[in-house]
């Protein structure tokens, strides 16, 4: 009986500790959800030293003991859950290290989200420190898009396509003109319009020929094309602010700067998918063969907006010359799904996301201080929505890829940080017809294929880097004390 009284005692003055239990069980949920990286080794040693605390713990709330009458009449109770010292510093301990491990899961997924992507400029969020850091922020964000497309470095701070484009006309012109005076001086020096028709064939092969082995020579000295100007017409999502000549306004640089964060690592996955630091690769043998367009849908998934999976119409198909459809496509697998459904979690979107956290007591913080909200699998398949952990872009990926190889592509988008691919659309390409524009995608099929990512930031790190108005509308301004 004194074990049991010092238990209730104890119970009572220690909330938390009870409450172990429950939070070994969220850490679980919180690992699979976040860490989704080559790690694999390492998420098994975690969840194997979960399950042998949960077995341990087992051990102390399965057993049960008989406690004796407290009057002479009457009968002894039987108690399922042997409480006593060891127990209850069991218990302590388990939680003390299921709090510990939280934290340094929760650091090491901090780290890899937040690694090599940098602000636009230092000193700018969450306010900037001098007034002229919004102007100067116009170019600085300019100058980084064409870091993307430039020859791969080893030393470079940002992926690098090693792109380019398909020869221009004049180039074109110009080699047809060689090819053309030096077939006229090996048949003796004739004029083109005093060829023979035998003549005339070999004339017109030879042209074709030299044609083919041009534009493959292009292509062999490039890893993808993509378009060498960058303008709010280019492949990237590029704010209109840096584009203007008023004073931008914070909230504008932001949105443009998770959209730039985003962008940045689809080109990462582009360039691993590719191999750009391998010389041997090139457009004809490379996976990825162009460029289309990264459209970042502007917002927070959740708060802003409900994301890309169930948008009203579909992306448009965007190569040209293309046989085949533009646009008209029928509804995806995960369309049919959500259909099926009805949208679950439509009311809690329409909430329009986290509240306020209130001010939590020391003994409360060792707890995971995050609210993580129901998933919403009205928004995607995932079921993940911007929240008190982490905020959720969603980005559409255009790109021509050989068609046997999309598997690939897909796999190295899901490897950086923490990207998740939401859903593909197919379409067909016209080879020949791109061929006419300069294009050369190599020997084997080739597709146009429209990807939705997810990509997930956590605010661990971006929080603090949030300008003021953007904190207040997402739900992330710190918590405030109440009035004495």
């Amino acid at each position: 009986m004194i074990y049991l009284k010092r238990f209730l005692e104890w119970a009572k003055a220690n909330p938390i500790t009870i409450g172990s239990v429950a939070v070994m069980l969220l850490v679980i949920p919180l690992w699979m959800l976040l860490v989704v990286m080559p790690a694999g080794s390492f998420r098994q040693s975690v969840a194997g030293d979960v399950s042998r605390q949960l077995g341990e713990i087992s051990r102390y709330t399965d057993a049960t003991m008989t406690i004796p009458p407290q009057t002479p009449d009457g009968q002894p109770q039987e108690v399922k859950g042997v409480v006593n010292e060891a127990a209850i510093a069991k218990r302590q301990w388990i939680f003390e290290q299921t709090s510990k491990q939280y934290q340094d899961t929760l650091a090491t997924v901090v780290k890899l989200n937040e690694n090599r992507h940098l602000p636009i400029l230092p000193d700018l969020f969450p306010e900037p420190k001098t007034s002229d850091l919004p102007i100067r922020a116009r170019e600085a964000y300019r100058q980084i898009f064409p870091q993307f497309l430039a020859e791969y470095a080893p030393d470079a701070k940002l992926p690098r396509l090693n792109a380019g484009t398909p020869p221009a006309r004049e180039e074109i012109v110009d080699e047809m003109r060689k090819s053309e005076q030096e077939y006229l001086v090996d048949i003796g020096g004739k004029a083109i319009s005093n060829l023979s028709p035998a003549e005339q064939k070999e004339f017109e092969k030879r042209q074709n020929q030299r044609l083919r082995e041009f534009l493959t020579r292009r292509a062999r000295g490039i890893s993808i094309y993509a378009p060498a100007e960058v303008t709010p017409g280019s492949p990237f999502d590029m704010g209109t602010w840096a584009f203007e000549k008023t004073v931008p306004r914070m909230a504008d640089i932001w949105q443009s700067q998770m959209s730039l964060w985003v962008q940045q690592d689809i080109i990462q996955a582009i360039a691993d998918t590719n191999k750009v630091e391998d010389p041997s690769y090139d457009v004809t043998t490379n996976p990825v063969k162009r460029l289309l367009k990264i459209e970042v849908i502007p917002g927070y998934v959740g708060i802003d907006n409900g994301g890309g999976m169930n948008a009203a119409a579909g992306p448009q198909q965007v190569s040209a010359p293309v046989a085949g459809p533009s646009g008209g496509e029928t509804a995806s697998l995960e369309q049919l799904f959500q259909q099926s459904v009805g949208g679950v979690g439509a009311a809690a979107l329409a909430e329009g996301g986290p509240a306020v956290k209130t001010q939590q007591t020391p003994e409360e913080e060792t707890y995971p201080p995050v609210d993580l909200k129901p998933k919403d699998y009205g928004v995607a398949h995932t079921g993940h929505r911007s929240n008190d952990l982490y905020d959720v872009w969603h980005a559409w990926v255009r790109v021509i890829v050989d068609a046997d190889r999309i598997p690939q592509f897909l796999d190295h988008l899901s490897r950086v940080n923490l990207m998740t691919v939401l859903r593909v659309d197919l379409f067909d390409v016209d080879e020949y017809a791109h061929l006419q524009e300069g294009y050369v995608y190599g020997p084997d099929d080739a597709v146009e294929i429209h990807v939705l990512v997810e990509s997930i930031w956590l605010r661990a790190w971006t929080k603090d880097l949030m300008p003021k108005p953007v904190r207040g509308r997402i739900g992330a301004l710190p918590a405030v004390a109440p009035a004495p």
